[in-house]
């Protein structure tokens, strides 16, 4: 799932590029590109950790999912004010990561909801046993 988020994420940096030169030049391009780049690294990197960790246990996993959270957005805030103090386009770099980052996050409503996301085994069988199933 990881390298296939991917994709979508270059076709969103070529439309940011292309938009933030229009909107103020070659300045705000390459910031917009910067903030798409970033989160969809960043996503990519998150997916492929959890992929990892949910095979420990779902306490390592709730953990993950957390402290990656907070590891992301720790990222993507030291990034703004390095755009910043590189004399970037924050307001490019901002937009365009919060564009970026609802499209990540509908995509990843579209996988759970299409099935092309699972809970581990564990956490089915722990569910199976809670609703009085056979597991």
């Amino acid at each position: 799932m990881a390298f296939r988020a991917l994709v979508p994420g270059a076709v969103l940096a070529v439309a940011a590029f292309g938009v933030g030169f229009a909107a103020n030049g070659l300045r705000a391009a390459v910031s917009a590109l910067l903030g798409v780049l970033l989160v969809s690294a960043s996503f990519a990197a998150y997916v492929m950790v959890l992929g990892r960790v949910r095979r420990i246990s779902p306490a390592a996993m709730q953990g993950a999912v957390l402290g990656g959270w907070l590891a992301r957005l720790g990222v993507i805030l030291g990034a703004l004010f390095a755009v910043d103090a590189a004399d970037g386009d924050v307001a490019a770099f901002g937009f365009a990561a919060i564009v970026t980052a609802l499209v990540v996050a509908t995509y990843e409503a579209w996988a759970l909801l299409a099935g092309r996301i699972r809970a581990p085994l564990e956490l089915d069988v722990a569910a199976d046993d809670r609703v009085g199933g056979t597991g």
